[in-house]
C-alpha cells in the first residue's frame, strides 16, 4: 500500500484505502485498534462515507466499542445477517486484549483494520493485537499522528 506525503490531500488516501480494501472482497469488516476509541470511529465513519458516495453501495457502521459479553452473540449475528444480504458492515471495535467481549464479534467478520497512533501504541501492543485478531484478516493499518 502507498503511504501518505504530505503534499496530498487526505480525501485521496481514504479514498486509495477503501478501494484497496475492496479488492479483498470483504463483506463485514472491523475496525479496532490501540488507540482512543475517538480514532477508531472516526476511520471506520470515514471509510463508510467513501464507500456510500463513491461506490453508491449501503455500508453500514455498528458500534460495538464498549460492548459487554451480554450484547456480543446480537452484534455477531447482526454481521453475519447483513452480510448475507450483500450490505458491508463496519464495525468498531474495542481490542479484545482490553474487551474480551469483543472476540465472538472478531469471530464474525472476515476483515480487519488496525488503528495505531504513532508515540502511544507501543509496537509490542499491535504485535499483541495483530496475533489476538488473526494476522490473516487483517487488511491495512492506519496510522494517526
Amino acid at each position: 500500500m502507498s503511504e501518505m506525503t504530505s503534499a496530498e490531500p487526505a480525501e485521496l488516501v481514504w479514498q486509495r484505502l477503501w478501494f484497496t480494501l475492496r479488492e479483498q472482497n470483504w463483506t463485514s469488516m472491523a475496525v479496532l485498534g490501540t488507540t482512543d476509541a475517538q480514532s477508531v470511529e472516526m476511520v471506520a465513519r470515514t471509510l463508510a462515507e467513501v464507500g456510500i458516495r463513491d461506490e453508491k453501495i449501503p455500508v453500514g457502521v455498528i458500534s460495538a466499542l464498549g460492548m459487554s459479553f451480554s450484547d456480543a452473540a446480537a452484534v455477531a449475528a447482526r454481521v453475519e445477517e447483513r452480510a448475507s444480504q450483500a450490505e458491508l458492515m463496519i464495525i468498531t471495535s474495542d481490542s479484545p486484549g482490553t474487551n474480551p467481549a469483543m472476540i465472538p464479534v472478531l469471530g464474525a467478520v472476515n476483515a480487519v483494520v488496525l488503528v495505531v497512533r504513532l508515540g502511544e501504541s507501543s509496537l509490542d501492543a499491535v504485535r499483541r493485537l495483530a496475533d489476538g485478531v488473526g494476522r490473516d484478516k487483517i487488511l491495512a493499518t492506519v496510522t494517526i499522528g
